[in-house]
């Protein structure tokens, strides 16, 4: 049973089909790993529109996957960057809301048998 995420929408979206579930979660963990990165890079810039596309295209899957505590961050990096804050007062936001899709990544890559390339 999985702790940090719930498969339960994509489950019913791809029909119980276990290929297609296991593909979709491969792209989500390759796609968030690649996000997370860019999204940490436009934050440290300050890239506020860059820092709105990624944490947008991140949240939607976070809601599939019903990883509701990063959503509630989600919505906290957003208005951040919708406000163009200071970088000190989103910091301990992000490491919060990485770690926590960190941990959901690496269970998936677990439970999935997902290999990918290192980033």
């Amino acid at each position: 049973m999985a702790l940090y995420y719930n498969i339960s929408k994509i489950n019913e979206q791809k029909q119980n089909n276990a290929d297609e579930v296991k593909r979709y979660v491969a792209d989500f963990v390759l796609l968030a790993e690649t996000k997370l990165l860019k999204l940490e890079k436009a934050i440290s810039k300050k890239k506020y529109d860059k820092v709105l596309k990624h944490v947008s295209k991140l949240k939607k899957f976070l809601v599939m996957f019903e990883i509701d505590e990063c959503v509630e961050y989600s919505e906290a990096i957003s208005i951040w960057a919708d406000n163009q804050g200071s970088k000190k007062a989103i910091e301990e936001v992000f490491k919060v809301y990485k770690v926590h899709i960190e941990k959901a990544l690496k269970e998936m890559k677990k439970d999935f048998k997902i290999v990918n390339p290192t980033l």
